[in-house]
């Protein structure tokens, strides 16, 4: 290009450029615009040439945009950025971004050089992404527990925890970062600390996630048990950088499995000793191993409201008769009588009775024995350093009552040990299976609650071999064998969880203890058994082993682009998404090159200069702009950046987030928080109803277990177990639709018929609705089809769960099977209302419900037709609504007869 050209190409550059070019005077008047006027603000150039620039400034931004004019005007060759709103010709304000350069004393331009671009849709966008943020992290606070990254030092120096240590530890994150106030090991359990230390270390060393449990005390000095999940986050040459995991309180269940193990010892306790004396010395040390006791003492009524001491531990001889009498007096033998637990200072006991105070426990709790509705002894329980927590009393109280009904069972043996009539109704009274065999395996008693379990009677057990019965599951025959060999050799105690197949061919699980009954010369002649069905402690136990797995696994998975810069804008950490944008490996990154120098250079300095006013304070953190970032090779990445500055710190924190598809990025966001607050509140719904039927369940029996009969207890446990059904069938609905959405939907292809699959869902939902009735027709000759049998009947069984669901009880259920071109066409058929026209087209998709969240009534997630619908085109078919004549609805799907097809 010739020089003389130039200004001709400079000319043609500025009328053509997408952003707005203008000139000021001196005064502000506009002495040239550039023609992208009319595109940015609708105005032609002669009604902007000749006014002042402020004419067209928004009222609220005139001082600021005049305070940026004259600092412009007082600095020539000096660059001055500021962000206004500008009026469009149509009366709406657009946020523009503009820079003003000083050239008044260049000849060649003689004025104020103005160049502005339109960012009204990035300011409304940020607005929409803080909002965003705002609800995830709010989302995020309300997990039960803490997510935290620490160094691997034997302070476990926290460099990051969640809102969430606040509830688990009662310090805030603030004060938990890098041990402001105390650090993590403080917390821990003496008792615990070397094994947590050890242990994470045995499996850092060998790269390894580590799991732990242990004991904290919180800030209000709360003892609590905490699960922990981690691990060592290592740098490619496998240097160590730190500790990531997430610690959650399990008090609760620790303490429910403690009374569980508590139970079943107390039991077997009771079913190897014959002296009570000897059942309480055994009962005080189960108590002391499970319970954190630090003193103990047991004591049973004798007469009116003599408390007889009947062992102790952790007391004095002298303290503990005192306590024997301080029970008996007063009115903590009246709060005993009326089966109160008492928690009391033991001085202030002490001063009731009129003692002189001394060398005592600081505090104690007493709780009643209870039998049959009246106390029949006393428990007295310390724990260290005085005071005792919630779920120690609990387990206190588990203790004394199940210790009450030992006592209370071996009170009426001593009653009834010359009449084998007394014998029986000690059995018949247990709350627990009891059975017997002699040396040849011939059942020799059976007391009443072990036919019910088994639902044989009396009669068809006596006599019979134990193992030739048909109760013991085959796969646990051998098992069994081995235990009744190893009583039969040895005596002793032996307790296992057995697999027992009732009479009606339902499968049960049962806690078994097994002791030897012994002749005076010391040989076995009798076995006892003990059973308790634990069938749906397991199946609970279970679908919360699945539930916290599946939890663990989407917490892992998240991740997002992140850097730690400090004040120099050095690159201190990255992540491991960062690599993966960038291209640049995390040692190439870290204490080499600053985050700016991963911007393209025109962005560089506008950055830098967001960054100078947000270390100043002109700016509040976090800071975000709208950038081009830049890949290893070169290429543009549109981008949003955001800076936050780690409160006392000298670090902040850089995030990174894509934006190439805005447009498409905007519908996405929006589509997706609105399917968000629709997939919480139904799925909310979802959980909390059988949730709360757990939790009222489980306190009803925990509370009311020896008040309540069988009937009542089992009609209980169904009720749990049908909601724990609920909600593994919540779960494994989201787990499909996430094997949908993550393109995992696998299909086992093999020859099916198509007329015996309807048939068998049918089958199926009769046995869940026997009460509607459904008709299966077939057309003849169909042939078989190559498919995934179980992934078919698992789109049938939701096709006719849906018709029970939306149609009138008293109308049937159809389903027909027939050809179509090269096809066969499945159809669920239905009398119910229908499927509105507005509604058609959608309900096949995710969460969709004809019923709006806000009335939402009905169970499930709205995610049943869009499996259904992935199942059909996984198979290369489709499926479809019609409208039924005569009134209610259609639902039909296509599986073409000779279409390989492999994965959906």
């Amino acid at each position: 290009m010739s020089l003389s050209g130039g200004g001709e190409f400079f000319r043609l550059l500025v009328e053509n450029a997408l952003d707005l070019i203008a000139v000021l005077d001196g005064e502000g008047r506009v002495v040239f615009v550039s023609p992208s006027v009319k595109r940015l603000l609708g105005y032609d150039e002669e009604e902007i040439l000749g006014r002042n620039i402020m004419d067209f400034i928004h009222p609220d931004d005139r001082k600021r945009s005049s305070s940026n004019l004259e600092t412009a005007l007082r600095r020539p060759g000096v660059t001055q950025y500021s962000l206004q709103r500008i009026r469009h010709r149509d009366g709406t304000w657009r946020y523009h971004e503009a820079s003003a350069l000083n050239l008044l004393g260049d000849s060649r331009v003689g004025g104020l050089v103005i160049n502005s671009r339109d960012v009204t849709e990035r300011i409304s966008l940020e607005e929409q992404l803080r909002e965003s943020r705002r609800e995830m992290a709010t989302l995020l606070s309300n997990l039960p527990g803490m997510a935290y990254r620490c160094r691997n030092d034997p302070q476990w120096t926290m460099l990051f925890a969640s809102e969430g240590c606040r509830e688990l530890t009662g310090y805030s994150p603030e004060e938990l970062r890098e041990n402001a106030v105390v650090s993590y090991a403080e917390l821990i359990h003496p008792e615990d600390r070397d094994r947590v230390w050890k242990e994470v270390q045995w499996a850092v060393e060998r790269k390894e996630p580590f799991r732990l449990l242990y004991r904290i005390r919180t800030a209000a000095g709360e003892r609590k048990w905490v699960w922990e999940q981690g691990r060592g986050i290592f740098s490619d040459d496998g240097e160590l950088l730190h500790l990531e995991g997430f610690i959650t309180d399990v008090t609760e269940r620790v303490w429910a499995e403690r009374v569980t193990r508590l139970q079943r010892d107390l039991a077997q306790a009771a079913a190897s000793t014959f002296g009570l004396g000897e059942f309480m010395e055994l009962a005080i040390d189960i108590i002391f191993q499970l319970g954190e006791i630090s003193r103990c003492a047991v004591y049973l009524v004798e007469g009116e409201r003599d408390y007889r001491l009947f062992g102790h531990r952790g007391l004095s001889e002298a303290a503990a008769a005192e306590a024997g009498f301080l029970c008996g007096s007063g009115e903590l033998a009246e709060a005993l009588e009326r089966g109160e637990t008492v928690q009391a200072e033991w001085a202030e006991l002490r001063r009731k009775a009129g003692f002189p105070t001394g060398e005592e426990p600081s505090a104690v709790t007493l709780v009643p024995l209870r039998w049959e509705g009246r106390t029949v002894g006393c428990l007295l329980a310390g724990a260290p350093g005085g005071g005792m927590s919630p779920a120690t009393v609990e387990f206190v109280e588990a203790a004394a009552a199940q210790m009450a009904q030992t006592c209370g069972r071996h009170r009426l043996l001593d009653r009834l040990r010359e009449s084998e009539e007394r014998y029986r109704l000690l059995l018949e009274f247990a709350g627990e299976a009891i059975f017997s065999y002699d040396r040849s395996l011939k059942v020799t008693g059976v007391n009443r609650k072990a036919c019910e379990m088994i639902g044989y009677s009396r009669e068809e057990l006596l006599g019979k071999n134990v193992l030739e019965l048909g109760v013991v599951h085959p796969a646990d025959y051998e098992r069994v064998l081995k235990d009744i060999g190893r009583l039969l050799a040895s005596g002793g105690i032996n307790s296992d969880e057995i697999r027992f197949i009732r009479r009606d061919g339902r499968e049960m699980l049962v806690e078994v203890t097994g002791a030897s009954l012994l002749d005076k010369e010391g040989r076995v002649i009798e076995i006892v058994n003990v059973g308790r069905d634990i069938t749906e402690r397991k199946r609970t136990e279970e679908a919360l082993r699945r539930s916290e797995e599946r939890y663990r696994a989407t917490f892992e998975a998240t991740g997002t682009v992140m850097f730690h810069v400090d004040r120099k804008a050095v690159i201190t950490d990255a992540n491991r998404e960062a690599e993966r944008v960038f291209g640049y490996s995390r040692e190439e990154m870290v204490g080499k090159m600053r985050y700016m120098d991963l911007l393209v250079p025109e962005d560089v300095e506008r950055v830098k200069e967001y960054s100078r006013k947000l270390l100043s304070g002109e700016l509040s953190s976090p800071l975000q702009v709208e950038i081009l970032a830049r890949h290893r090779s070169g290429r543009a990445i549109p981008a949003l950046i955001t800076v936050a500055m780690l409160p006392g710190l000298e670090e902040s924190v850089v995030s990174l987030l894509d934006i190439s598809e805005k447009e498409e990025y905007e519908q996405e966001l929006k589509r997706r928080a609105e399917e968000m607050r629709d997939f919480l509140d139904i799925a909310a719904h979802e959980l909390r109803h059988p949730a709360t039927l757990l939790k009222g369940y489980a306190v009803t029996l925990r509370e009311n277990w020896s008040r309540m009969d069988e009937e009542i207890r089992s009609e209980a446990l169904r009720a749990i177990d049908k909601g724990a059904d609920r909600l593994v069938g919540v779960v494994e609905e989201l787990l499909e639709a996430a094997r949908v959405e993550g393109d995992r939907m696998r299909l086992d292809l093999r020859e099916v018929e198509p007329g015996e699959l309807a048939r068998r869902a049918v089958e199926e939902m009769r046995a869940r609705f026997p009460d509607r009735d459904m008709e299966v027709r077939v057309a003849p000759g169909l042939g078989t089809l190559r498919a995934d049998a179980e992934r078919l009947l698992r789109l049938l069984v939701i096709l006719i769960d849906n018709a029970v669901k939306y149609s009138p009880r008293g109308t049937p259920v159809e389903v027909e099977v027939d050809g179509e071109e090269g096809a066969v066409r499945f159809t669920v058929l239905d009398r119910g209302r229908g499927v509105p026209q507005e509604d058609r087209e959608r309900i096949f998709e995710r969460f969709y419900q004809v019923e709006d969240v806000m009335h939402h009534a009905g169970p499930g997630l709205g995610l049943g037709l869009y499996i259904g619908r992935s199942i059909a085109e996984a198979h290369g078919g489709k499926i479809w609504y019609e409208p039924r004549p005569g009134g209610g609805s259609a639902f039909r799907f296509t599986v073409p007869l000779d279409r390989p097809y492999g994965t959906s």
